[in-house]
């Protein structure tokens, strides 16, 4: 007999001594199982809460329980999920319909088969750095309330240490430039840095100040003619390099001006947007590394008086594996997938389109602010994405002023400490912690408490002054190789999801965009390769902005966070909470409503915009498929497309340089200057899916020399072909992406003016050089039939067959000339295809014959590329 049944035949009858008894060690028995569960969900993450999977079979232990089952070791290794409060089943349609209105099409693929194991080796082998041994001190400190005042109180005992007077550092709004005022004493200090709150019109701060002194002083005495910048920054003199000083960055809150403030009632029913982005991680790497803010997620979403609802979105498909096309959906709307992408370190082609969100919020008299934890004056971050980026170096009133007409334009308000961030970066050796340190801090506090610290002070601040708020705040602390910074994040996340769940009327969307893009994990696990493309994405949403929304769009959230979504979806639901009368056009066939409206239960990879290469994550949608000689033959084709595109940015750059030098009357071109011809040494992870017009994706892992890897995906088109007669396929390299750590290739790559995800290259010796401005090669690298080939359209080839064998195949080398003119002579060309059987071989100068065995495009046009063997 089922627990419900006995307990519904206990109600029914009188309570004896027996029964009492009973129904005590019932209710006792079911009390110490649900604890048990729960401490092995929220430790371990081994057993995770599941809505009724068909996998797993469950008995019914109660009411409470009578909509949860757990999914155990069914999979070698689980997909992370939160514990959150169950759907009614009373919204859901009767019967089997139920499982896919929960869940539609798409299941997460699985996860390798320890992967876990290797994960853990990988990240949690040892403890995370801290700034804890970092030597520290605090001058001052910023306490109150936006209810009773906020004000400054500075430490005499502190400034006892300083062996010379302190000095503040404030951003001149003028100008930029950091300026240093001396003080004479503590009281001094407090005075004006109390002032800077009240006056913000004399004395704008930006929402910080540096404190400085020296603690250990050189030997030799401050000279005049050093600037006291030049001084502080050891510049100019050698015994200033021996002097230790302290630093303190201090947090100050914000102001708001009363111009814009909404009357009591109207600011009752708005809700302020506040994104917290989180740079290359997935959803799986959020769970494992962020393990304390992912309990404080859960126990918001399933206490008993829950001050707040958290959505974890379990499916959100990437659209490419960088920031800035996934913030352009995200901001712009805009998913581009048939222009060329642009290289690393180039600047996009378009700025990100900001405004285009943020103008309809800014007219409703929202403030915006963007935070994040890079230089604003480097080449990386909101510079490079707005076109503000100063690869001079040069800060200046030139500078200052054309940044804020940038952001101006974007309808940013303000950035806050993130014009600190130059500095702290400065302390850590470094312009940008791509690649380190393992922790970044500053006067023994980790990076992000100083923008988290600032979040929230604005935001409370502006609450009380009831001024609507749009808050953007980017961290990349796990934007780096050993995958293992993110969890300096954990403790500072956690203690922030805590408070800002309490801000009535603040929505709070924890995002990501992609997984980490290298690193050891992704040449350990191909399951890092699934990660890259399933980033995390969180709503949390307090009780008032629940009763704004209603019932019915939470309860479609909760249905949303079991499908298939995008960060289009994440685009529409900002338009709808901007104004949600406003009927945008039907973009890429999304409701205006966002996320809250159901998403179709039939959508799949193919209905979302993804910029190749890009993998699914839903099972079933691509196929792995075995290698043979047909995938070794495309992997050639799309070595040779590497080898073109390196040779085609060479070129470029090489036809200025010729241009340039109108003192030499020749030029010539070494085949691949300072990067190497890439050789294909293997291939691996073969996938194939089908478009929607039929045509065919084809993904594969390219390993090349020096360990290189990259992930290429290829387009397959059945096309009428000319010539033949008879239907054939036409052949694409859509785009590439670099899976292994290129940083090492750098220098050869930019004095080539090569994209560096292209270029390999010995790092003390390239392998090729150029002297007198004359070619250097072997006799048998090209092979050119003087007088013998025709002028025109047409080719002449020389076949050389190679003794070694790859796969069962044998190598052939097709080395061409042609006529197309550059000015200077006849273009080289040599293509490397492979062949089953070398006495039958035959070539002929087509269309798409010819452009899948080998490197030249369209057949008979000769490409733009100068190419060796």
């Amino acid at each position: 007999m089922g627990l419900s049944r006995r307990i519904m035949q206990f109600r029914r009858c009188a309570l004896t001594p027996s029964n009492l008894s009973l129904v005590l060690v019932f209710a006792l028995a079911y009390v110490t199982v649900r604890a048990y569960v729960l401490k092995i969900m929220r430790q371990h993450r081994a057993i995770v809460y599941q809505l009724e999977p068909p996998e797993v079979p469950y008995q019914n232990a109660g009411r409470f329980f009578s909509q949860v089952k757990f999914k155990t070791s069914y999979r070698d290794c689980p997909i992370s999920s939160l514990a959150q409060r169950s759907i009614i089943k009373s919204q859901l349609p009767p019967g089997d319909l139920q499982e896919s209105f929960l869940y539609g099409s798409c299941r997460r693929v699985s996860p390798v088969p320890r992967s876990c194991d290797v994960a853990e080796k990988i990240f949690f082998s040892s403890p995370p750095d801290s700034c804890a041994s970092e030597s520290s001190i605090n001058f001052c400190k910023v306490l109150g309330s936006p209810a009773v005042g906020w004000r400054v109180v500075c430490n005499e005992t502190a400034a006892k240490a300083c062996l010379s007077e302190l000095f503040v550092g404030v951003t001149n709004q003028a100008t930029g430039a950091l300026d240093w005022t001396q003080v004479k004493s503590v009281f001094k200090l407090s005075d004006m840095l109390n002032k800077m709150l009240h006056r913000p019109v004399n004395l704008k701060h930006f929402g910080f100040a540096f404190i400085k002194c020296i603690v250990k002083q050189a030997s030799v005495t401050f000279e005049d003619h050093v600037t006291l910048e030049e001084y502080y920054e050891g510049k100019n003199s050698e015994s200033s390099a021996e002097d230790i000083f302290s630093e303190q960055l201090l947090i100050l809150p914000p102001y708001f001006t009363k111009t814009s403030f909404l009357e009591k009632e109207d600011f009752r029913n708005v809700i302020n947007i506040n994104i917290v982005f989180i740079d290359s991680v997935s959803h799986q790497h959020f769970f494992r590394s962020l393990n304390a803010s992912v309990q404080v997620l859960e126990k918001i979403e399933t206490s008993s008086h829950p001050v707040a609802s958290v959505f974890d979105f379990e499916l959100v498909q990437a659209i490419k594996s960088r920031t800035y096309e996934n913030l352009q959906a995200v901001f712009g709307g805009i998913v581009d997938t048939t222009t060329e992408s642009f290289g690393t370190q180039s600047l996009p082609p378009e700025p990100l389109k900001l405004e285009a969100l943020l103008a309809g919020f800014k007219q409703r008299r929202y403030k915006t602010l963007w935070l994040e934890d890079l230089c604003h004056t480097w080449e990386w971050g909101l510079s490079k994405d707005l076109h503000f980026m100063n690869m001079d170096d040069i800060v200046d009133k030139e500078f200052w002023d054309y940044m804020w007409q940038k952001l101006s334009q974007a309808e940013i308000d303000d950035l806050g400490p993130t014009l600190a961030m130059c500095r702290v970066l400065q302390a850590n050796h470094v312009k940008d912690h791509f690649h380190g340190p393992d922790a970044v801090c500053f006067n023994g506090r980790h990076q992000h408490e100083y923008l988290l610290d600032y979040l929230l002070m604005y935001q409370q601040t502006a609450y009380a002054a009831r001024q609507p708020t749009f808050t953007f705040t980017q961290t990349n602390v796990a934007h780096e190789d050993s995958g293992r910074r993110i969890q300096t994040l954990d403790q500072a996340l956690a203690s922030y999801i805590e408070s800002v769940s309490r801000l009535s009327n603040t929505l709070t969307i924890i995002l990501s965009d992609h997984g980490n893009t290298y690193g050891a994990f992704l040449k350990n696990s191909e399951e890092a390769q699934i990660e890259i493309y399933h980033p995390a994405m969180f709503f949390i949403v307090p009780n008032r902005v629940s009763r704004i929304l209603g019932k019915d769009a939470m309860h479609t959230l909760k249905v949303n966070t079991k499908r298939l979504v995008s960060l289009l979806d994440l685009h529409k639901t900002l338009l709808y909470l901007q104004n949600p009368k406003r009927r945008s056009s039907a973009t890429l066939n999304l409701p205006d409503q966002g996320l809250f409206s159901p998403v179709n239960t039939n959508r799949t990879c193919n209905d979302i915009p993804r910029i190749k290469p890009n993998l699914c994550i839903c099972e079933n949608f691509e196929t792995p498929v075995r290698n043979d000689v047909d995938y070794n033959l495309l992997a050639y084709f799309a070595v040779g497309r590497l080898n073109d595109e390196i040779q085609r940015q060479a070129l470029k750059s090489f036809s200025r340089s010729a241009k340039e030098s109108s003192k030499q009357k020749s030029l010539s071109m070494v085949a691949f200057r300072n990067c190497e011809k890439l050789i294909l040494k293997g291939v691996e992870n073969i996938k194939e899916s089908q478009e929607k017009d039929g045509s065919v994706n084809i993904k594969m892992e390219l390993l090349v020399q020096k360990s290189q890897v990259f992930l290429v995906s290829l387009l397959m088109q059945p096309k009428q072909v000319k010539n033949y007669g008879n239907h054939g396929s036409r052949l694409k390299l859509q785009t590439y992406e670099r899976l292994s750590s290129y940083g090492e290739f750098t220098r050869c790559a930019e004095e080539d003016v090569v994209w560096p995800s292209l270029c390999v290259c010995e790092q003390m010796n390239p392998n090729l050089a150029i002297v007198n401005g004359s070619e250097h090669l072997k006799s048998d690298d090209i092979h050119v039939r003087d007088g013998d080939g025709h002028i025109g359209d047409e080719l002449g080839l020389n076949l050389k067959t190679n003794k070694r064998s790859f796969n069962d195949t044998i190598d052939i080398d097709i080395n061409a000339t042609f006529s197309k003119m550059l000015g200077r002579g006849v273009e080289k060309s040599s293509c490397h295809t492979t062949v089953s059987r070398v006495s039958s071989f035959q070539v002929d100068i087509g269309q798409a014959v010819f452009d899948l065995m080998g490197n030249l495009a369209d057949g008979r046009h000769a490409p733009d590329m100068v190419q060796t063997k």
